[in-house]
């Protein structure tokens, strides 16, 4: 046994007990024991001194840790979900010198404490329903530590009905000790408005930001602090009102599907610094105001393109309900498909980009189970809307070069018409080469996989320099701002005609 790199054991459901570890183990870097049915890992696991990986997921009958777990200082990963008996133990994080994240998302109650400073090695913190009860964590991160915990128990298997606390949550943050953190999930906690007793600001790392599924009605202070913050994920944060700042990051990929009160978006500076910009507003029916979430996504694309688009800014894309697409479009089309007869010299310099956007619905909704297909289930999801290109017919092989939506029935609803509107640079997708092609016509086909899923009608347009200055004088011009400068900037605006509609839970936006 000398030489095991590798042991994975999952889903083995007739294995209850793991003998004991004898020799020299040390090359063994991955242990998956996940959906066994051991009560109890063997003391001698302590030998295994180059383990980066454990996995016990879902061990429902494992009811105790090892004290020499804590002498196990290679570890970097270690998933204790779905252990739901097992009970209050100490693991000293403090010795496992590289730990960098800890899945506990359905776990019972465990205790991290360190007496030695370890904290500037934690890389990632989960407390995805706040079930798990860190009673020694203010021991583990000295300065913070959770001061009211919601022990009721949820219901994890429907996403999209799980239970709510009503009883709002306070989380007290280190300010110092986890300096380094790169990934935060404190998703469905139940916080609420001024829980965080802190700013954000404090963990410039953080790249992923996972707040969905909480009751705040405006977000925490110290976001716009957040100068490497990629992934920010408000999903199903049916209070949360206005998006009042942004990440200072250049790229940005902010989910806030199912928000269903949310009426007021950050100030229109926002976007001047963004380079690859995603935002996903699905079944937000509140963001309409008096002039329709048609004319919010253009005034959005007109924003990003006039505060200095160049070919170095290279997308910005946003799904947010819509019926129709804009008459701005200078080339339209009922269906799936729009063609462009392309005038001579097409392809000069003063061409940055494209502008385009299609009106989807799903028509129909299925059993999760009857969804899922290989093609996608590695992706975790059912539906996929890609938009590709032919040259006077011919259609461009550029594989992981398409602009793509995407999303899960089993955690999204898709709820009435909605808009994907997206501007490319002529350089970011469907490769390079075609550019310096001669051809007559584009054809912009937005493909649909999964059941229902219809494309009703798209459009494209072309979009010179001189495009960007026109939009730049309009702009100065307009005294009175646009109808999207209420919803963008003027919080201080009554929004006419609310309505309802139904939350989602992860829908992503990104590329195939």
């Amino acid at each position: 046994m000398e030489s095991l790199e590798t042991l994975i054991l999952s889903n083995c459901l007739k294995v209850k007990k793991i003998p004991e570890f004898v020799g020299n183990m040390e090359r063994l870097w991955v242990l998956y024991l996940d959906e066994t049915a051991i009560e109890e890992l063997p003391v001698s696991i302590e030998r295994l001194t180059g383990l980066v990986t454990l996995n016990l997921s879902n061990c429902r009958n494992l009811v105790c840790l090892p004290s020499t777990i804590n002498k196990l200082k290679s570890v970097e990963n270690l998933n204790l979900s779905g252990c739901l008996k097992l009970g209050k133990h100490q693991v000293n994080v403090g010795e496992m010198d590289c730990f960098e994240e800890s899945d506990v998302n359905s776990g019972s109650a465990i205790e991290k404490s360190s007496t030695h400073d370890r904290r500037k090695y934690v890389k990632g913190s989960m407390f995805h329903g706040c079930k798990v009860l860190w009673r020694s964590f203010n021991k583990f991160l000295r300065s913070g530590s959770v001061q009211k915990v919601n022990t009721e128990e949820k219901s994890f298997h429907s996403p999209i009905s799980q239970k709510v606390n009503t009883e709002p949550m306070s989380f007290c943050l280190p300010i110092s000790g986890l300096c380094n953190l790169i990934y935060l999930n404190l998703s469905n906690c139940n916080l609420g408005e001024g829980a965080f007793a802190n700013e954000f600001g404090y963990f410039p790392c953080l790249v992923t930001l996972n707040l969905s599924g909480n009751n705040f009605v405006r977000l925490p202070s110290g976001i716009g602090l957040l100068s490497k913050l990629v992934n920010f994920n408000l999903e199903n944060c049916k209070r949360l009102q206005e998006l009042s700042d942004l990440p200072s990051n250049s790229i940005l990929d902010l989910r806030a599907d199912g928000c269903t009160s949310l009426k007021y978006l950050f100030d229109a500076s926002n976007l001047n610094r963004l380079n690859k910009s995603y935002f996903n507003f699905i079944n937000c029916f509140n963001l309409n105001g008096n002039q329709g979430c048609n004319n919010l996504a253009f005034e959005m694309l007109k924003t990003f393109m006039y505060q200095g688009i160049s070919n170095n800014r290279e997308t910005f894309q946003i799904v947010i309900p819509g019926s129709s697409v804009p008459e701005w479009f200078s080339h339209q089309s009922v269906g799936c498909s729009v063609s462009v007869s392309l005038p001579a010299h097409w392809n000069n310099s003063q061409v940055l980009g494209f502008a385009l956007c299609a009106v989807f619905v799903l028509h129909e909704h299925h059993r999760v189970d009857k969804l899922y297909i290989d093609e996608f289930k590695t992706f975790n999801a059912t539906h996929h809307l890609v938009c590709c290109l032919k040259l006077d017919g011919r259609e461009l092989e550029v594989y992981g070069r398409h602009p793509a939506f995407r999303f899960s029935e089993e955690f999204c609803k898709v709820k009435s018409n909605h808009l994907w509107l997206f501007y490319v640079s002529r350089d970011k997708y469907f490769g390079t080469e075609w550019w310096h092609n001669s051809c007559s016509q584009f054809e912009f086909l937005f493909e649909t996989r999964g059941p229902g899923l219809k494309v009703k009608e798209c459009g494209v347009r072309l979009i010179y320099e001189n495009d960007v200055q026109e939009l730049n004088q309009t702009t100065s011009q307009s005294s009175s701002g646009t109808p999207y400068e209420d919803i963008l900037i003027g919080f201080d605006i009554p929004v006419a005609g609310e309505t309802s509609g139904s939350g989602s839970r992860t829908c992503t936006l990104e590329e195939l």
